[in-house]
C-alpha cells in the first residue's frame, strides 16, 4: 500500500512540473496501481472470491508427504 501510495504521489509531482499533463498515462497508471492492489487484497482475504486458487495441489502434496 506504501509502494503505491508512493508511486501515485511521484506521478502527481511529475505532473505538476511538468507544463502538459498526459491524461490516458495517469488513468492507465491508476487501474494498473488499483487492480494490483484489489488482487493482492483478494488473494490475501479468500472470502472475497475474485481470484479462485484451488487447494487440490497442496492437498495432493500433503498426502504424499505423509506417505
Amino acid at each position: 500500500m506504501l509502494s503505491s501510495l508512493l508511486s501515485a504521489m511521484l506521478v502527481g509531482r511529475e505532473h505538476g512540473v511538468a507544463d502538459k499533463s498526459d491524461i490516458a498515462g495517469t488513468v492507465c497508471f491508476i487501474t494498473l496501481v488499483s487492480l494490483a492492489v484489489y488482487v493482492t487484497l483478494d488473494l490475501n482475504q479468500p472470502d472475497r472470491r475474485l481470484v479462485t486458487v484451488s487447494q487440490e495441489p497442496i492437498q495432493r502434496l500433503l498426502s504424499s508427504m505423509s506417505e
